[in-house]
């Protein structure tokens, strides 16, 4: 691709931007292409037409209304953005800085929940048309056609055969960044902030849903195993929407829902409370937990097993397996109960003396206190959230204290909690 130095970006690479506004069902409803790649994220959309009607109300956008089945003032459509675009009546973007209330925290969770709608929509371009995956060898006016005829038949794909749940949702924003385009940093969603949120868990369903919902997998071992790791679509059993997941398809023959994952110095600093830890946070293709109210609802579908992989302190990957592994209901405390142990890393969670294993204990935030511990709440004392006991023979929800006993006293490298059924079940469904 013929450019100047203006679209060589930070990340040392020639780039040009696609902007686009998508709608919930993963189409792409407004899109901006050929900005510079050197450019800041609020001047592309503060330049462009879409940014501009925005500013001056000139969009036609729905009439004021309450929220869908509330009695509530009436409130505006809105899109939804990242730090990068100032707040507007119409354009909703996260709260800055480091110490908010829990407020401002679980506001900031439910607006990336609905990120990661469109995050979905550019990974589901990118997965589908390969040439995103590839420098693309074109003049720029004919790179910029390229993709703007690759969004257009998204769109048709998307209207004529809906969600295939057997591609992978996005490829890891890695290999994103190693593309000609830098399209997952410019994101915006159109939806109600209730879309944004939770709020297709309690709509009355519409007509085909039962239909479209049958056809996503209970969990990742739903998926064919010569398919790729990433992030898919699952619909647990009797669960009423379904969940956005990655899926470890490479790890003792793939099928693995990732629930955890932790690294070194992560973005994420694990100090959450009970409805965050409860829901989930992070980003599913990094640093994140899946939500221990949907870990529930996974394992209580079927018998389930466990691999906890732990990094230690010299970068070296040991395990632990557990041969059952499931998480009661939140009335029970999400207590959970593990197996028979096999592995390298150690057996931290059942085998240690009963003061510190995991096994049997329910989960413990530092607003929720579930430990065994007399002297106090394990999670205010050590950070993180956890099957605490009193107090811990590992723990793997901390910034940069990730313990595992006999192997990393808390300068472990990284972690992940990979779950999938059990492989000495036959399932007849």
């Amino acid at each position: 691709m013929a450019s100047g130095s203006q679209y060589f970006n930070y990340k040392k690479y020639f780039s040009f931007v696609l902007m686009a506004v998508a709608d919930a069902n993963y189409c792409f409803t407004y899109i901006d292409i050929g900005s510079y790649g050197s450019s800041a994220d609020s001047a592309i959309f503060g330049n462009s037409s879409f940014g501009q009607l925005l500013r001056t109300d000139g969009l036609d956008l729905p009439q004021n209304s309450p929220l869908p089945g509330t009695n509530g003032p009436p409130l505006p459509s809105v899109f939804v953005g990242d730090e990068a675009f100032a707040l507007n009546t119409h354009l909703l973007r996260p709260y800055s800085g480091h110490n908010l209330n829990e407020d401002k925290r679980i506001f900031n969770y439910r607006l990336s929940r609905a990120r990661r709608v469109v995050e979905c929509a550019f990974g589901i371009l990118a997965n589908k048309w390969r040439v995103l995956h590839t420098p693309i060898v074109l003049n720029m006016q004919n790179a910029i056609s390229a993709v703007e005829a690759a969004c257009a038949l998204h769109n048709f794909v998307r209207q004529r055969d809906g969600l295939d749940y057997e591609e992978p949702v996005h490829e890891t924003l890695e290999r994103a960044h190693w593309t000609g385009l830098d399209i997952l940093n410019y994101l915006l969603i159109l939806a109600l902030v209730s879309t944004a949120s939770t709020r297709h868990s309690r709509r009355k369903p519409r007509d085909g849903d039962n239909d479209e919902n049958k056809k996503l997998p209970k969990d990742c071992s739903g998926i064919p195993r010569n398919k790729e790791s990433g992030v898919y679509v699952i619909h647990p059993q009797e669960f009423p929407h379904p969940l956005i997941v990655y899926c470890d398809m490479t790890t003792h023959s793939g099928g693995w829902i990732v629930i955890q994952r932790n690294s070194f110095n992560s973005e994420i600093t694990w100090d959450e409370s009970w409805t965050t830890y409860k829901y989930g946070f992070g980003n599913v293709e990094k640093d994140y937990w899946l939500g221990i109210e949907y870990i529930h609802q996974i394992t209580k579908q079927r018998v389930y097993q466990a691999r906890f992989v732990i990094l230690d302190n010299n970068n070296e990957e040991k395990y632990a397996d557990y041969n059952l592994f499931s998480v009661e209901d939140e009335a029970n405390g999400y207590r959970l109960r593990l197996g028979s142990y096999t592995g390298t890393a150690g057996d931290a969670m059942s085998s240690i003396t009963a003061g510190v294993a995991h096994d049997n204990m329910k989960f413990t935030v530092k607003d929720k206190d579930q430990d065994t511990n007399s002297g106090g709440n394990c999670a205010t004392s050590y950070g993180g959230a956890w099957w605490y006991a009193a107090c811990f023979a590992s723990k793997l929800n901390n910034k940069n204290a990730i313990h595992w006993h006999g192997l990393c006293n808390g300068n472990c490298k990284g972690s992940t909690v990979l779950i999938r059924p059990a492989d000495y079940c036959i399932y007849l469904d």
